[in-house]
């Protein structure tokens, strides 16, 4: 969490370009970096990957384990992508805020920039707005 703070934290402050910096190049690293395997490929190492190993291992099913072993790198990919993603749309409603400081909290949820073609009620962007 303390990246993801960090992020905050700058975004907040003005600090934008260093906030999507942060987001785009240290997270993604502190939740995996990369080794050298011995097969003269790269493998991923750090809390994710471990995760994910652990994950793994307590799943029941033979062919679900094999599955996961097979793309694990796939999924860390994209686990990593929906984090990253969690953490910017933090940093949107920051910015969002920044910009519109007088802002109510109807109007943060009518001014986010949701995903296109998202089709929730107002009231539904106003609680997720909140939370």
């Amino acid at each position: 969490m303390g990246i993801w703070i960090d992020i905050l934290t700058l975004g907040a402050t003005g600090q934008l370009s260093s906030a999507r910096q942060k987001l785009a190049l240290d997270l993604p690293l502190a939740l995996r970096s990369f080794v050298a395997s011995s097969r003269g490929s790269r493998e991923y190492v750090g809390e994710l990957p471990r995760a994910v190993t652990r994950f793994r291992s307590s799943l029941s099913d033979a062919s679900e384990r094999a599955l996961l072993e097979a793309l694990q790198p796939q999924f860390a990919d994209a686990v990593v992508d929906d984090v990253i993603h969690g953490v910017e749309k933090s940093l949107l409603l920051v910015e969002l805020c920044l910009a519109q400081p007088h802002a109510s909290l109807d109007e943060l949820g009518h001014n986010f920039p949701w995903e296109s073609g998202l089709k929730r009620s107002v009231e539904w962007k106003r609680k997720h707005t909140a939370d």
